[in-house]
């Protein structure tokens, strides 16, 4: 029996098996037979060409999805490879001999090299705003260049270089990244996104800057700033808070919600970190779908530990079977008591029994340390003011060099807490044996503040390669030093020498 179908748009239907097409107007309602068509929409900005079914009794395609696009006519030399790349999993398009429709709302940028010469054309199809182009040729006829360069953290993400209209998209590679130009762009926008995940914390990065002078293996570092956060499981069957915390003088309190995220009760046991010790053990009932609260008490040692401390923390336990959770106690609600200050050096100072950490080099940063000693047992804020001298990009970071920010920033340091900031002096471009600039930082931990004249430890910052090796490179691990070679190698030959003229004098013969 022949079904009634009206189409908001105006397409061919083509029966999958025979028979003739059907041609609709926008609005038009049409009698025909049930079954699978290839329907087709090429009109006012909209585009389709895909199979549909229309089952009996129903007045309607199936899978009959069109979108709203844009046209562009491509041309290109034969033998030219074209790369159509977006940052959008969302964005697509599609190629008709030679026009290809391109989802409205998103970036596309286009690349086409000749296998042969090595040439390439760039261009960008900016679908975010109006866009009127509706032919590009990409005969792939200017030379390219390479440019490289470091972003200054251990991350991966995407690059989009920019100039005149045209953005050209690469990939970063922990850090580093490798971008081929055309030739004629001497000047452009470099801006980065990046991320990394530790354990369970996403740190994105990001920095936009401007390059000129650009040629053939020209370096273009784009120093990042970056913060993390934590990664939300979206999957895990309870979620676990702490919603309050009290440490004072070795007796502590701590507020744990669970909320039960299964469909069936479940029983948790909540337990401490390392660092502090409960009075009982604690359970939990929580029904499904709600939320439950419980109240745990303990002890820790007031001069060893404090929130923040490594180990401090709590540990809920699903009874069912699906996991645990370790929530770090990072704030605390406990009034501050006492004011001993803090105790602030630089590489190669000693202070008490705290010691400056070594400054620290990677391919493209050299990085001056600083060690801070929040002698409180409570949390403090640290600042660094840091010079940024013309051609060199300034910022700080945290001993691990996961969040790095502008000058002027402040990090939180726990109570009694040690710990190593890091001054990173990155050089904007090219450069080889450029020697690093001495510095003046000053630092302030909650009214404790102190200035440091810092230089160098006799280390220029080479800049014509992203790679480094050295005993204090960051993100390098240490080899043996070649001195320890060299002496071992001087007393194998040294043991062997003993043992050849022992045997020449029979040393080593019976009597």
């Amino acid at each position: 029996k022949q079904v009634s179908v009206t189409s908001d748009y105006a397409m061919t239907l083509k029966p999958y098996s025979s028979g003739d097409e059907v041609v609709f107007a926008a609005g038009e309602t049409k009698t025909i037979n049930p079954g699978q068509y290839t329907a087709k929409v090429d009109n006012s900005g909209l585009y389709f060409d895909d199979t549909v079914y229309l089952y009996p009794g129903q007045g309607s395609l199936t899978d009959f999805e069109p979108i709203q696009a844009h046209a562009v006519k491509i041309t290109k030399n034969d033998g030219d490879v074209l790369s159509i790349e977006t940052l959008d999993d969302d964005a697509e398009y599609f190629d008709k001999d030679g026009t290809y429709y391109f989802k409205d709302g998103y970036v596309y940028y286009l690349t086409s090299t000749a296998p042969v010469s090595g040439d390439m054309r760039f261009a960008t199809v900016d679908l975010t705003s109006a866009y009127s182009v509706t032919s590009i040729d990409m005969a792939a006829n200017v030379a390219p260049m390479t440019v490289t360069g470091s972003i200054g953290a251990t991350a991966s993400g995407d690059l989009v270089v920019s100039s005149g209209g045209v953005s050209v998209l690469s990939s970063i590679d922990n850090g580093q990244f490798k971008v081929k130009l055309p030739s004629t762009m001497t000047s452009a926008q470099f801006k980065v996104d990046a991320k990394r995940t530790v354990s369970d914390t996403e740190y994105v990065y990001s920095a936009v800057r401007n390059a000129s002078g650009l040629r053939d293996g020209s370096i273009v570092n784009v120093a990042v700033t970056g913060e993390g956060s934590e990664v939300v499981d979206e999957d895990a069957k309870f979620v676990a808070t702490v919603d309050y915390a009290n440490f004072s003088d070795g007796k502590a309190r701590v507020d744990v919600s669970v909320t039960n995220k299964t469909d069936y009760a479940t029983s948790y046991v909540i337990s401490s970190g390392p660092a502090w010790s409960l009075n009982k053990s604690v359970s939990l009932y929580v029904t499904p779908g709600s939320t439950g609260t419980a109240v745990v008490e303990g002890v820790y040692d007031s001069e060893v530990y404090a929130v923040g401390s490594k180990g401090m923390s709590v540990i809920v336990t699903d009874m069912s079977g699906s996991g645990s959770k370790t929530i770090d106690i990072k704030e605390n609600s406990a009034p501050k008591a006492g004011s001993k200050g803090a105790i602030i050096v630089s590489a190669g100072e000693r202070s008490g029994e705290v010691e400056g950490a070594l400054d620290k080099i990677s391919a493209a940063e050299y990085m001056y340390a600083i060690t801070v000693s929040n002698l409180d047992n409570y949390s403090k804020e640290v600042k660094f003011t840091v010079p940024t001298p013309n051609g060199w990009s300034v910022l700080v970071s945290d001993e691990d060099g996961y969040t790095i920010r502008e000058g002027g920033s402040s990090f939180t340091i726990y109570g009694l807490e040690t710990k190593v900031f890091y001054v990173k002096y990155m050089l904007d471009g090219d450069g080889t044996g450029v020697t690093v600039p001495s510095t003046t930082v000053t630092v302030d931990c909650d009214g404790t503040t102190k200035v440091l004249s810092m230089s160098p430890a006799d280390v220029d910052v080479k800049v014509d390669s992203i790679s480094a090796d050295g005993d204090n490179v960051f993100n390098s691990r240490s080899g043996m030093p070649v001195g320890v070679w060299f002496l071992l190698a001087i007393g194998i030959l040294l043991l062997i020498a003993v043992f050849w003229l022992g045997s020449k004098r029979g040393v080593f013969s019976r009597k």
